[in-house]
């Protein structure tokens, strides 16, 4: 088992938090949040996507939570992902399954905007 708790982002920046929920009938959801660089409560969001899969669901949730700061005009965002894949698709010139790929192009262009992510 490893224990897993938030930590604060860096001073002067933002932390988005973001995570999926799937059922057994391929319903899914994301959610996420925004913290200042002391703990306190920016903001939250939770979006009801249909049917699909963890990884888009993982794709979609990060992509709300970035339109969602860029929305609230913050510009230095510190991301947490609880998925190693789609860490790696995204920091990587991979665009990973068809399923996510138009996903993926759209996470990289709104994180090559002016801030810093």
């Amino acid at each position: 088992m490893v224990l897993v708790r938030w930590q604060t982002p860096r001073e002067i920046w933002f932390k988005l938090n973001t995570d999926e929920a799937c059922k057994d009938s391929g319903l899914a959801g994301c959610g996420g949040v925004l913290r200042g660089s002391h703990g306190e409560w920016i903001g939250g969001f939770a979006k009801r996507l249909g049917v699909c899969g963890a990884y888009v669901a993982e794709l979609r949730g990060l992509y709300e939570g970035l339109l969602y700061a860029r929305e609230l005009g913050l510009r230095r965002i510190e991301v947490d992902v609880d998925s190693t894949t789609v860490v790696n698709v995204i920091s990587k010139d991979d665009n990973g399954s068809r399923s996510g790929c138009a996903l993926v192009w759209k996470i990289r262009r709104l994180m090559e905007l002016d801030w810093e992510v």
